[in-house]
């Protein structure tokens, strides 16, 4: 009841900061601007993926004793076959003409199965019983070969696992076969892709196999909760569509027992409905998902014309790598968009996302490069002047750094935008205010054909309960590409600013987010009377949602 209570608090306190002081004439969005600024979103909160810290393997070696060493001229490799003579004598060639002890020989042959595992194979090096005649040094090397996959399952009694066993084989074979140089690269990226099949968790342990040299892989599954989902209540509308939005998502993991994913989504406020069913595959064994996803979008404000407008989405989705230095992930996409009377675009896009871990300045951080290739065909012509109907292309952008300061502190960089050759539709346009982008400016306040997006945000782990922030949001965007005639050329290039500060509350059951922003400078595209696009002047904007899981 306290909780509830809380929640109640939180909304209504949204409802009295967000209550316009003086208001005007508005623009009304249409449906498509709604889809775009929806997408923006969801760009802007991609997470970064986590890169474990690897230890780093320091051998301190004792005093050289001049009377038990031997001066090494030559190395010979016995045993190698998946990695060439030459190329273990390209890497251990500082190692000739120095005097080796035994504990530095030994040394040297634990760097050679390091260098295996960099390359991303499994083997063993050791020094068997030999003369060093001539300064000669032999190494032997046994390669580990994978032996057999077993599978147990940790499930209750009567119940099945949500996967079959063979696609479970499938996923950690994928790369590699029974019998061959056991590489760990693959198997690494298959126990990843494994584990991320929804429906199901996997864990993966090696153990000795039967045979000399080989090594078993047993993998732990287990079923995941078929059921998830959430509840979010925020202020964070518009005034044309109503300021208090609710919205539940869903997802239903592995229903069918093959790797699939069925997800609704249901956004209501006022004068506003958005409403998404999809559903995904795993296609190969690899990680390879192709889904399909199915969008709607209906503006329905009291005096204006309704607006209604759908995309048909499908997709294809493949993780390239997965490692500990390195993550490469692509995506193609085919989206039909539409409207009640006709169709409006066909557009295919490409995507790319690349990170990494890193050093900048002393401090630790993970780095992500997000681009997209865009090419579409515009239908209508309703706007032939502007000329956004037919082909157009444009290339976005979303670049992130997360600094790690200390055990508390984290400085974040988002560098977002893109860059357009055509005039584009009104749905198609990227835009610099409202949540996704400058927070002390209402939502759809300046969109152009290209611009960018910068926020800088540092913020501070206080307990385990609450997370502080303070930020600075910058936005320029082009409006028209091509402007046709002297008013669209008219205050063609825009830019806002805006500073502000804001928290998360993780609390059992539910979760507050709260900003509060004001701008820096005025308002160069403000109305005539000096409001805002939707017909407010507030110099101060609050965005409050409460999140609650189930």
């Amino acid at each position: 009841m306290g909780n509830l209570r809380f929640i109640l608090f939180f909304v209504a306190a949204a409802v009295a900061v967000l209550i316009p002081l003086s208001a005007s004439a508005m623009n009304i969005p249409d449906a498509s601007s709604i889809m775009r600024d929806l997408e923006q979103q969801k760009m802007r909160d991609l997470a970064l993926p986590t890169f474990p810290k690897q230890p780093e393997k320091v051998v301190e070696l004792p005093p050289l004793d001049p009377s038990k060493s031997v001066l090494i001229k030559e190395i010979v490799f016995e045993g190698n076959e998946s990695l060439t003579t030459l190329a273990l004598d390209l890497e251990f060639a500082n190692q000739l003409n120095q005097n080796f002890d035994f504990t530095r020989m030994k040394n040297l042959a634990d760097q050679v199965g390091f260098f295996y595992q960099k390359q991303g194979l499994w083997a063993k090096a050791i020094l068997p019983q030999q003369t060093l005649e001539n300064g000669q040094l032999i190494i032997r090397i046994f390669e580990g070969r994978l032996g057999k996959v077993e599978i147990e399952k940790s499930v209750a009694e009567g119940e099945e696992l949500r996967f079959p066993d063979d696609r479970i084989r499938d996923f950690i074979l994928n790369g590699q076969k029974v019998g061959s140089t056991f590489s760990i690269l693959e198997f690494e990226d298959s126990v990843k892709n494994l584990n991320a099949v929804p429906g199901i968790t996997a864990s993966a342990v090696l153990r000795a196999g039967e045979e000399l040299g080989e090594t078993d892989v047993v993998i732990n599954a287990a079923n995941a909760p078929m059921v998830s989902g959430s509840l979010s209540l925020d202020g964070n509308g518009g005034r044309a569509t109503g300021y208090n939005q609710a919205t539940t998502s869903l997802s239903i993991d592995g229903p069918f027992g093959v790797g699939d994913q069925v997800t609704a989504m249901l956004m209501k406020s006022e004068a506003l409905t958005v409403k998404s069913l999809g559903g995904s595959y795993p296609l190969f064994s690899d990680g390879t998902r192709i889904g399909l996803n199915i969008t709607k979008v209906n503006v329905a404000i009291s005096g204006s014309p309704e607006s209604i407008s759908g995309t048909y989405l499908l997709n294809l989705s493949k993780p390239f790598k997965q490692s500990t230095d390195m993550n490469v992930t692509g995506t193609a996409s085919l989206t039909r968009k539409d409207t009640p009377d006709e169709v409006t675009a066909d557009v295919l896009a490409l995507n790319g996302v690349f990170s990494w871990p890193s050093t900048f300045l002393g401090f630790d951080s993970v780095n992500s490069v997000n681009l997209t290739s865009t090419t579409g065909f515009f239908y209508p012509k309703t706007n032939a002047e502007a000329s956004t109907n037919g082909l157009y292309n444009k290339f976005g952008f979303n670049l992130k750094q997360a600094l790690t300061l200390n055990d508390t502190d984290q400085l974040s960089l988002t560098l977002m935008g893109q860059v357009a050759f055509n005039n584009l539709d009104s749905g198609e346009k990227f835009g610099i205010a409202g949540l996704p982008a400058v927070r002390a400016y209402p939502g759809g306040e300046a969109t152009g054909d290209h611009g960018y997006f910068f926020s800088a945000q540092y913020q501070r782990q206080f307990g385990p309960v609450f997370l502080g922030r303070t930020f600075f949001d910058h936005g320029f965007v082009v409006k028209n590409q091509n402007p046709w005639n002297d008013e669209a050329a008219t205050g063609n290039y825009v830019q806002l600013s805006g500073v502000g500060i804001g928290g998360t509350w993780n609390l059992p059951g539910f979760m507050v987010n709260a900003d509060v922003a004001t701008r820096l400078g005025r308002n160069p595209v403000a109305q005539d009377d000096g409001n805002d696009s939707d017909g407010t002047h507030r110099n101060v904007r609050a965005w409050i949602s409460v999140m609650i899981p189930f």
